[in-house]
């Protein structure tokens, strides 16, 4: 039998390239696949700040807000639930509110971010300065009995599995009380509801500003470090600083907790009224208004934010002199669809 020889030719050179080609073809498949996960899943962070609430907010209105915020893309809408309002007395609920809005919906898919605000008034740790009206807003002297009938309310709200810990407790028309108060009510929140629920960090109004009242909340009630799985900021401005604000948020969090978790921009938006337009950049009603949303979603997106929700709706009640007031990407008065409308939806998609 004649000795076998291996070929002229270098064949195991040829070889060896044909398997350095195929990883290279295996790393850029791999990258791409990446690539277009991180696009997919980016383009469907674009939530609906609805401002719907609870207590007040007429139920063929809810539906028309649902509606648009399903048209609009987003896969969540920002629900306020005033505990006031639903624990009426000791021991006594009117669940009748909050049932209607799960079922609505949850027949359009959306799943709800609810933020729990407004304290019972047999809770209420109120001073004597403060008016009727306000006492909602009062921290309470019992944060466990609080938490208990908070508990009941996520509880029974099966649907709702995200949870926002009161809005903007860092300003005093939101929360009259202590940073350390809300620490400590946060705290007793979230050891009182079901594992499978997420807490969010109440959305503070202004990350330069308000850090401050974290800061001071993780020092005097050093648990509040791991009492939420949602760290949340709300996020305005020049649309080029998004991208810096959500990393220094996200640094923030690390640094003063000592891990990691997913950030929500749970309030975001730009007015379409060129006279309440601020950024210089971005200046010239409807048209800049959409321009700006692109370019600073994009920023926040890739600053680390993982879901931001953008105003949906006109409101109002803020009043003819606030920028809030043309903020959102429809006018539910009017029946208008502004441009910045097709903006959320396209990066939606």
């Amino acid at each position: 039998m004649p000795i076998a020889t291996r070929p002229k030719g270098g064949s195991l050179s040829f070889k060896r390239d044909n398997l350095d080609n195929m990883y290279k073809l295996i790393l850029t498949l791999f990258a791409l696949v990446l690539a277009l996960t991180f696009t997919q899943s980016a383009s469907a962070d674009v939530q609906a700040h609805a401002m719907i609430y609870t207590c007040c907010t007429p139920q063929p209105q809810v539906a028309v807000t649902l509606d648009q915020a399903a048209r609009s893309g987003a896969k969540y809408v920002r629900l306020d639930v005033e505990l006031h309002g639903i624990a009426t007395a000791p021991g006594e609920f009117d669940f009748t509110k909050i049932d209607q809005i799960q079922h609505l919906a949850r027949e359009r898919g959306l799943r709800i971010l609810a933020v729990l605000h407004g304290m019972p008034w047999w809770l209420r740790a109120c001073t004597s300065d403060i008016n009727f009206n306000a006492q909602p807003t009062c921290a309470t002297r019992d944060p466990s009995a609080y938490a208990a009938v908070a508990a009941k309310v996520v509880r029974h709200a099966k649907y709702i599995r995200a949870w926002e810990f009161w809005n903007e407790p860092d300003l005093d028309y939101a929360f009259r009380g202590t940073p350390e108060e809300y620490g400590h009510m946060l705290l007793a929140f979230h050891r009182a509801v079901p594992a499978n629920v997420r807490v969010a960090m109440g959305g503070m109004a202004a990350f330069h500003k308000r850090s401050r009242f974290l800061a001071e909340m993780f020092d005097a009630v050093p648990a509040s470090r791991r009492a939420f799985e949602i760290a949340n900021m709300h996020l305005r401005g020049n649309a080029a600083d998004m991208r810096s604000q959500a990393q220094a948020v996200k640094r923030f969090y690390a640094r003063s907790t000592g891990r990691r978790v997913p950030l929500w921009i749970t309030e975001h938006g730009y007015p379409s009224d060129t006279n309440m337009q601020h950024d210089p950049r971005f200046i010239g009603g409807e048209v800049a208004q959409a321009r700006y949303l692109r370019t600073s979603i994009a920023g926040l997106q890739r600053g680390g934010a993982n879901q931001v929700f953008v105003t949906l709706r006109d409101n109002q009640e803020f009043g003819t002199d606030s920028p809030y007031r043309s903020e959102g990407i429809v006018n539910l008065d009017t029946d208008h669809v502004k441009r910045a409308f097709a903006t959320v939806r396209t990066m939606n998609k």
